[in-house]
């Protein structure tokens, strides 16, 4: 998932964008299952820089996992 915000010539990541996107997809995965609510959330996050063509860019991967429930 890439959630980028346009500046001049460069990108720069918003990270909370980034996690309310990793939320949605956690309770859209729930409903899939058919699940009622997600319980127990864990993020993590890393960061990683590499060498661009003209300068280094920067990547966030944003782990996410939690245990689907269904309400009885």
């Amino acid at each position: 998932m890439q959630i980028l915000r346009n500046l001049f010539w460069t990108c720069a990541a918003d990270p909370a964008k980034a996690f309310e996107g990793v939320k949605q997809i956690l309770s859209k995965k729930c409903i899939q299952l058919g699940g009622d609510a997600v319980q127990d959330c864990q993020f993590e996050y890393r960061v990683a820089i590499a060498e661009g063509t003209f300068s280094k860019k920067q990547v966030m991967e944003i782990f996410a996992y939690g245990t689907v429930i269904k309400l009885t």
